[in-house]
């Protein structure tokens, strides 16, 4: 895993629980269920014992991939998110008071055109 993977990952406290939602979403079975620990190791749980991400079936171990792609997407999306509001709220508390808050473009279009 690479380093930005584990910052993002590690920087959400929901990662794992997303990983296991789309982990038993894509697997389908009650007994089956996979979570990801802080050190980002799969740690799978069959019928109440853990067992090695090795035992599992063909089909399970391909579930983990996309369920990890899912669960790490969604805490980007979240944390870019977070970013954009921070924009916005600076954005807005430092625009007051000034001179012009528009923009050049907005500036320009209240100017009378020259001949």
């Amino acid at each position: 895993m690479g380093t930005i993977e584990k910052h993002v990952l590690s920087a959400s406290s929901t990662s794992s629980l997303l990983f296991q939602k789309w982990f038993s979403m894509l697997v389908m079975d009650e007994g089956l269920t996979a979570r990801v620990t802080t050190s980002f190791p799969v740690i799978v749980e069959q019928n109440g014992f853990e067992t090695e991400y090795s035992f599992m079936s063909g089909g399970e171990e391909e579930c983990s991939g996309p369920a990890y792609r899912l669960a790490l997407n969604r805490v980007i999306n979240d944390l870019i998110e977070k970013i954009k509001n921070k924009r916005k709220v600076s954005k807005s508390s430092t625009s007051h008071g000034r001179l012009f808050s528009t923009g050049p473009d907005e500036f320009r279009k209240g100017r009378p055109e020259r001949s």
